[in-house]
């Protein structure tokens, strides 16, 4: 799989994004974004798990503003828009999961016996 590069408008950062797992419905991905960059606003479908593993980000879902430094989780809901910035001087990697859609379960049918 090739990365994905997103130029940052209007900001002068760099953003490249690489997916490292992609097995059914569990994908995840991981995220370089340089210093003022930021990624495109995506909203999903299903709900997101990220890790900050270098750097520090500010991740915007919806309107909330989220500070994430090194070693920190965040869960984004699904049908939320997200935004990460790089507010550091250092390149920020984030990794992202993408969790599957929750099933909804048959109802359980019970006969007397």
């Amino acid at each position: 799989m090739n990365p994905i590069v997103q130029n940052s408008a209007p900001t002068e950062g760099w953003c490249i994004s690489k997916n490292v797992l992609s097995s059914g419905e569990l994908n995840a991905s991981v995220t370089t974004i340089g210093p003022g960059g930021e990624t495109v606003e995506l909203e999903s479908a299903v709900g997101r798990v990220l890790f900050v593993a270098q750097g520090s980000v500010t991740a915007t879902v919806g309107l909330a503003n989220y500070i994430l430094n090194p070693d920190e989780t965040l869960h984004v809901p699904a049908n939320r828009s997200l935004v990460l910035r790089n507010t550091g001087n250092a390149p920020a990697r984030v990794f992202t999961l993408n969790l599957p859609a929750v099933r909804q379960s048959e109802p359980l049918l019970v006969f007397p016996s």
